[in-house]
């Protein structure tokens, strides 16, 4: 059987990425670990690596993203894609695309003003739990239990990076 060669991105050795180091190592299988904040990737080089394919670890949703477009641009094959990171990474992209494939979700809105906001809001009813699109580990999360706590929230985050002014809501 040949072994392909598998290049493992990363910004973090955790458990997970030394368990598969060494499952790689009992298959035989060769693996080549790039840390992706050690050196620039080449934007004007897009080419291919010598790896047959890419294993994405990132625990940067930002530096996965971007380290993944980079590759893919280079005609290298990512697990995962550019694409599903897109989708997955982002709670918006990653709810409407359950419900298009008819997978139950939680009922959710996105809105893009104060307004549109506290129209969202009326609609679904209180508590509600504002995320934002990106991130993980509950950071920035906030639990809404009424208008006045909505409201005050709304005005903290229009000072923030434009992501923490699309409000998703559940």
């Amino acid at each position: 059987m040949k072994l392909v060669k598998i290049g493992m991105l990363f910004d973090m050795l955790r458990v997970e990425e030394k368990m598969l180091m060494r499952e790689a190592r009992s298959q035989g299988t060769e693996l080549d670990l790039i840390r992706v904040c050690s050196k620039p990737f080449e934007l004007w080089q897009c080419q291919a690596n010598n790896s047959e394919i890419f294993l994405q670890r990132c625990v940067s949703y930002f530096r996965g993203l971007h380290s993944t477009g980079v590759l893919e641009m280079g005609g290298n094959r990512v697990v995962n894609s550019l694409v599903s990171t897109l989708i997955c990474g982002d709670k918006a992209f990653a709810t409407m695309a359950l419900a298009s494939k008819g997978i139950p979700t939680p009922k959710t809105a996105i809105a893009f003003s104060k307004e549109s906001a506290m129209l969202a809001l009326n609609e679904l009813g209180y508590p509600a739990v504002l995320k934002p699109v990106v991130g993980s580990w509950g950071r920035f999360l906030a639990p809404l239990n009424d208008a006045e706590s909505a409201q005050a929230m709304f005005e903290t985050r229009q000072y923030m990076h434009p992501l923490y002014q699309i409000y998703y809501f559940l």
